[in-house]
């Protein structure tokens, strides 16, 4: 079955507002049913095989896709930051993400707060840091320095940027 509506599909392939003539008679039609078999045999098919979010590990040269935990799961993260958060002499990455950019039933993947991965078993919650990314659309990060203190700039898709003074 098409997850693409009726009027999507139209808007790409005209001859579908000649064959379909109502909602009605488009509901429930598999693919094979809207499309002549000489069309769904020159369709060029794309797979998908994850949809995890997480990080290429180098191991000795051959990399090893490693999924992140699961509460890093709950929408696309967009953006990554390395730094010292922490002042331990050791990089850690803050993400942020979410993302609103898609079909309204679907409805917005916007409850990520960011998060701060000290390594690949501590993650801080970007809640707790006192961040402020759910329900916002994270572009970029980035650290500035002003008078000799460090701070990250976020910057959101249609938002005010925001700075954060890091302890």
């Amino acid at each position: 079955f098409p997850l693409e509506s009726l009027d999507g599909l139209a808007s790409q392939m005209v001859f579908l507002k000649k064959k379909y003539r109502s909602y009605k008679s488009f509901a429930g039609q598999t693919m094979e049913e809207i499309f002549d078999k000489k069309i769904l045999d020159e369709a060029e098919v794309r797979e998908v095989n994850t949809l995890e979010s997480g990080y290429l590990r180098n191991d000795n040269g051959k990399f090893v896709f490693v999924p992140f935990k699961n509460q890093l799961q709950v929408a696309p993260i967009l953006a990554f930051l390395v730094d010292d958060f922490d002042g331990d002499g050791k990089k850690e990455v803050l993400m942020g993400g979410n993302y609103f950019g898609i079909k309204p039933y679907h409805g917005r993947l916007d409850s990520f707060p960011g998060a701060l991965l000290k390594n690949e078993e501590t993650i801080v919650l970007g809640n707790e840091l006192g961040l402020d990314f759910t329900k916002k659309s994270l572009r970029h990060l980035t650290t500035i320095k002003m008078d000799g203190q460090k701070y990250v700039l976020a910057v959101f898709n249609n938002d005010k940027a925001q700075v954060y003074k890091i302890n």
